[in-house]
C-alpha cells in the first residue's frame, strides 16, 4: 500500500537542488569531520546507510569508539504524517526480490544515509577506553531529545568484508 505524504513534511531533493545542512543546526552540532575517521558498517550496495563506527587514539593512549546512527529525528517530528506511518509499518523489511521501507526513500537513501564524502547530521555516542583497562563513559549516550549528542560528520570510508 502506497501512503501519499505531505511534500512540506520532507525535504525536496533534486538533482539541481540536493540538500545542505541549515547554517543553524551547523552552529548546535559538534563538528566532527576533521577529527574522526569514520566508516559504515552496512554491507556494500545498501541503500540506506544509517550506522557507522569511528576509532582514534587518544592523548592518555587509550582510544575512543564511537557509534554514528542517522539522526531521522532530525526530519521526522512527533505527530506526523510521516511519524504516524513509520510507526504502522516499524521497520524497513527485506525480502529476497523488494523491500518495504520505513521512512520515504528521500530520508533513508538520501538526506539521512551517511553517504561518502557527504555532509550528514548523526547522533553518536563516544565511548572512551582508557589504556587501564577499563571503560568510562564520558558522554551521555541516551536518545532523549533533552540527551541526545548530535554532530555533523562528512567523510566516511565504507567497511566491507569479502
Amino acid at each position: 500500500m502506497t501512503t501519499l505524504l505531505p511534500s512540506i513534511e520532507l525535504p525536496m531533493v533534486t538533482m539541481e537542488t540536493p540538500w545542505d545542512v541549515d547554517p543553524e543546526e551547523v552552529q548546535s552540532r559538534w563538528d566532527l569531520r576533521h577529527t574522526h575517521l569514520v566508516f559504515s558498517i552496512d554491507p556494500e550496495g545498501c541503500e540506506d546507510v544509517d550506522d557507522a563506527l569511528s576509532v582514534r587514539y587518544l592523548q592518555d593512549g587509550g582510544v575512543e569508539l564511537g557509534v554514528h546512527i542517522s539522526d531521522v529525528s532530525y526530519f521526522v517530528k512527533p505527530g506526523t504524517l510521516t511519524d504516524i506511518e513509520a510507526q504502522r509499518r516499524s521497520t524497513t523489511v527485506y525480502l529476497a526480490d523488494r523491500r518495504y521501507d520505513m521512512l520515504p526513500a528521500v530520508l533513508s537513501a538520501n538526506v539521512c544515509s551517511l553517504l561518502s564524502n557527504v555532509n550528514r547530521q548523526p547522533k553518536h555516542c563516544l565511548m572512551a577506553f582508557p589504556w587501564k583497562r577499563y571503560v568510562t563513559w564520558y558522554l551521555n549516550c541516551v536518545t532523549s531529545p533533552q540527551t541526545s549528542f548530535r554532530t555533523r560528520l562528512g567523510s566516511y570510508v565504507r567497511l566491507y568484508t569479502h
